[in-house]
Parts: C-alpha cells; sequence; structure tokens
C-alpha cells in the first residue's frame, strides 16, 4: 500500500480517537483492502482517482461537519465578520500547537516509515479506533431512533397545540418594552459571577430554565415573535403562522402601537429585513441618535443601550398612546469591542465589562420609569448564550453552531413599573416562549402574575441542520443526516 495511504489511514484513526469524528470501520477497511492488489499503471491511475474521491467522501461523511447546503449558507453568515474579529477567532483555535503538532506527527511518520511497515501499524491502529471508540455517541440501533424520532413528532404535535391569547389591555396609558438580548445565557452569567447581578432580584417574575429554542440571533427573534404559539420546527419559522401567534399582532389587536428599536443596523445576516417580514411584529422601525460605544463584531458600531432607551422613555412618557416595542441590542456578541480603549482586549476578557454596564443601565432606565408613576411592562430575554461556558466537546469559545442547553438555557423575565401589589417569583422549571407571553398576557389584562404551570417539558433547540433534544433524562444530538448521537444526561 501506498505511505501515503498509510498516512491517511493512520490520521482518520487518530481523529476518531480524539473524538472528532465517527468511525466508519467497514467502509476504511474496506477503501484500505482495495490499494493492496498490484495493477497495470492505467488501472492505478483510475484506482487513485477514485479512492481519493471516496477517502475526501468517507472523511466529510465520518465528521460532523453539516452539510453542503448548510455550509454554504454558514459561509454567507461568516462572510460578515470584521478582520479584526476572525484574528481573535485564529487565537483561540491555538493553531500554532496544532501546527507543531501536526509537523511532529509527519516527521514521525517519514522517520519510521522507511523502517517498518506502516501500513500493518495503520490498519492495527485503525482497527484499534475501531474497537475503543464503539462508533463514539452515534446510535446505531434502529428502534432506539425509530423512538427518538416518534417521540420528537410527538413533541412538535404537542408544541402545536399550545396558544396564548391576549385580552384587551387594561384601561389608562400603557407601555411595553421588550428587551431582547443577545449573547447572554446563564452558563456565560455563572462563569463571570454575573447570575448575581441585582437586576435579577428587581424582575417580578425570573424564569431561571427558560430554553431560547435556538443558540443563532434570526431564530431566536423569530421564536419570540411568534411566542403567543409552541416551539416549531425550525424550517417552519419561515413560513407564515395563524395571526394568533404572532406577538406583534397579538399587541396590537389589544390596543398597542407597536414599533422596533435597535442598538445596530441590522443588516447583518438580514437580521431587520427577517424580523419584519417573517417576525411580523412591526414594520416601523424608530432611531434615535446615541454614542457609538463599540465597533462591532462584523464592522458596523454599536450604539449605547441605555442612551437608546432612556430616550425611547422620554418620548413614550409624554405621549397619550400607548405602545409596544421591541428592543434589540448586540452589545454582548462575541468579537465587540470598546470604541477609544488604548489597549484593545480579547472580547471573551471584556465580556463581564459589556454584561454589567448593560444591566447597570438598565436599572437606571428602570429607576427613571418608576419616578415617572406610568405604567410600564418590561420585559427581558436572551436571544441565546455567548458559548462562553464549558462546552469544548460542541463549540469553538464564542461561537454556537450546536444549540445545546449550555447556550439556549437564557434569562427571561418581566418587571412591572407602575404597578401596585407587586413581589419576585422565580420559576425555576423549564419554561420558553409560550409561558413568558402567558405572563406577559397577565401582566396587559391587569390581573396578578402567576407562575405558568409546570407542564412535563421537554428540551428541544434547533438551528438549521441540527436538533437537541432532551427526554427521559437525556440529551440527543441530531445533525442534518438523520443521525442520533447521545449527548449525556439531561435534568
Amino acid at each position: 500500500m501506498n505511505p501515503w495511504w498509510s498516512l491517511y489511514f493512520g490520521m482518520v484513526a487518530l481523529l476518531a480517537l480524539a473524538g472528532w469524528l465517527t468511525l466508519r470501520p467497514e467502509y476504511m477497511f474496506a477503501l484500505a483492502l482495495l490499494q493492496f492488489p498490484r495493477l497495470p499503471a492505467k488501472w492505478s491511475r483510475l484506482r487513485l482517482i477514485a479512492s481519493t474521491l471516496a477517502a475526501v467522501a468517507l472523511l466529510y461523511w465520518q465528521s460532523s461537519l453539516p452539510s453542503v447546503p448548510v455550509i454554504v449558507d454558514k459561509i454567507k453568515a461568516l462572510s460578515g465578520f470584521s478582520l479584526a474579529y476572525w484574528a481573535e477567532l485564529l487565537t483561540r483555535l491555538d493553531a500554532g500547537k496544532w501546527l507543531v503538532g501536526l509537523m511532529a506527527a509527519l516527521a514521525v511518520y517519514l522517520l519510521i516509515s522507511n523502517r517498518l511497515r506502516v501500513s500493518v501499524l495503520a490498519l492495527l491502529l485503525l482497527g484499534f479506533s475501531s474497537v475503543f471508540t464503539g462508533g463514539h455517541a452515534e446510535i446505531n440501533d434502529a428502534d432506539v431512533n425509530a423512538t427518538l424520532m416518534q417521540d420528537v413528532e410527538d413533541y412538535y404535535h404537542a408544541e402545536a397545540g399550545r396558544q396564548v391569547m391576549f385580552d384587551r389591555k387594561s384601561a389608562g396609558k400603557q407601555d411595553v418594552l421588550i428587551v431582547q438580548v443577545c449573547s447572554m445565557g446563564w452558563a456565560d452569567l455563572t462563569r463571570f459571577g454575573l447570575d448575581k447581578h441585582p437586576l435579577w432580584g428587581k424582575l417580578d417574575v425570573l424564569m431561571t430554565e427558560f430554553n431560547s429554542g435556538t443558540s443563532y440571533s434570526n431564530p431566536a427573534a423569530l421564536r419570540l415573535m411568534r411566542g403567543n404559539c409552541g416551539h416549531t420546527r425550525h424550517e417552519d419559522l419561515y413560513i407564515d403562522a395563524d395571526a394568533s401567534c404572532y406577538l406583534g399582532e397579538q399587541l396590537a389587536a389589544a390596543g398597542f402601537k407597536t414599533d422596533i428599536l435597535m442598538n445596530h443596523t441590522g443588516e447583518y445576516s438580514d437580521f431587520l429585513t427577517e424580523v419584519i417580514k417573517l417576525g411580523r411584529f412591526s414594520n416601523t422601525v424608530t432611531h434615535y441618535s446615541a454614542p457609538q460605544l463599540y465597533k462591532g463584531f462584523s464592522g458596523p458600531a454599536v450604539a449605547d443601550d441605555e442612551t437608546l432607551l432612556k430616550k425611547w422613555w422620554q418620548e413614550r412618557s409624554t405621549s397619550p398612546e400607548s405602545h409596544a416595542t421591541y428592543y434589540n441590542t448586540i452589545s454582548l456578541h462575541d468579537g465587540n469591542h470598546a470604541i477609544g480603549q488604548q489597549k484593545e482586549t480579547n472580547s471573551v476578557q471584556d465580556y463581564p465589562v459589556r454584561v454589567k454596564r448593560l444591566l447597570d443601565g438598565l436599572l437606571r432606565v428602570f429607576a427613571d420609569m418608576e419616578a415617572s408613576g406610568r405604567q410600564v411592562i418590561v420585559v427581558v430575554v436572551g436571544e441565546h448564550g455567548a458559548a462562553l461556558g464549558e462546552h469544548a466537546a460542541y463549540h469553538l469559545e464564542g461561537l454556537r453552531e450546536t444549540p445545546s442547553p449550555d447556550v439556549t438555557l437564557v434569562p427571561a423575565g418581566i418587571k412591572l413599573i407602575g404597578f401596585k401589589n407587586t413581589s419576585h417569583q422565580t420559576v425555576r422549571y423549564l419554561t420558553s416562549y409560550p409561558e413568558l407571553t402567558t405572563v406577559l398576557g397577565q401582566a396587559l389584562s391587569g390581573h396578578p402574575l402567576a407562575p405558568p404551570h409546570a407542564g412535563d417539558a421537554k428540551f428541544m433547540a434547533e438551528n438549521q441542520g441540527k436538533q437537541v433534544f432532551g427526554v427521559a433524562g437525556s440529551l440527543y444530538l441530531r445533525d442534518e443526516t438523520g443521525k442520533w448521537a447521545r449527548m449525556g444526561d439531561w435534568e
């Protein structure tokens, strides 16, 4: 066998042992055996071409890489990153260490290839990897896969029957502010000690196990916009639903004028366009001038949250109309850097500084609202986490490829300002958007806030091409090929 084929099979075996791919030994050994017979030159060249194509396809198939359409979509999104952000991400890869390791492995291979039968060693290593990885975490039992698929279908069927309807708002001037925060998850806050920030104690209802249902911004915003109905399949977010499912349309029917406010342009990944077209919250976008606080991960600057919200409140507090405003902030997004800093720090290092500034600013906005004596209902909810917790098996730090609980479990809660008899309640069981809109509906109609019913909730989060499903105490990951793999225990 050609020595370079021995190198290929040896490297595949090592990658499988490292957990970077799920080995398919029957195909790998079949490809290896094809390399041994001696053939005439013409047939040997044809075998080389066919084997090379098969080797590349096998490597891709056995890896956890998404399908080609998903990759094309991700490349389009990643192309929007600034050069500075790309440079920062590369430093997290420890590329130098891997390059040294690769060169060392290649040197060892070249050293022993002239002394030993490396083809035999490569096949032994492949066999060793096949036995000890056991197909890694992938589930090959057809009955288990069928049971999981049925559980998922039952979950979607149950969610399709969930719906929250709003009554007309209570009499008098009243405003609603919905603050959706990009890159703020409990795992991130806990890492930096900000899960104890005073803001969380100020909320009248705080949901500590709120599942955003996805690890990316656009679908997170769409799920919030359709929060009056249960969790739908990712692809169905891009198909019209019944008008009663849309938060904005229900608020408009309840007597509010709706509008959108953001501290960024909304151009990245067509965020604003999708929110308007697919989220149907409002087609009115409000703009205020504010200091540019951060250089954004995609290039354009990011404005100061506190200034924008105080200007919003100044206008709302003097208007006789009742408004419901959706406010989106990307201040915490990975790769943002404070403008004017003498020394640019890693965005992971200054993440807690940006979080504290945002939460402190919200507390000061709350104080201004309370001083006015007017009624305001404030909803605070994370889009997804920042992927800064302990999850090296699923993400590069700061990226959010897999919608695992450490990324999708985010803070969510409601603050009543100007209302009587309010109290702090903490909801410590799994909730999502219907539970959040249920509590919002109670506030709109003037009823006392009551924690949502603790049902038999199952964990489901998904992006394009990936699902993470929690059932019977375990978490399972399904990729776009339909393969299931067990991720670990789930409580």
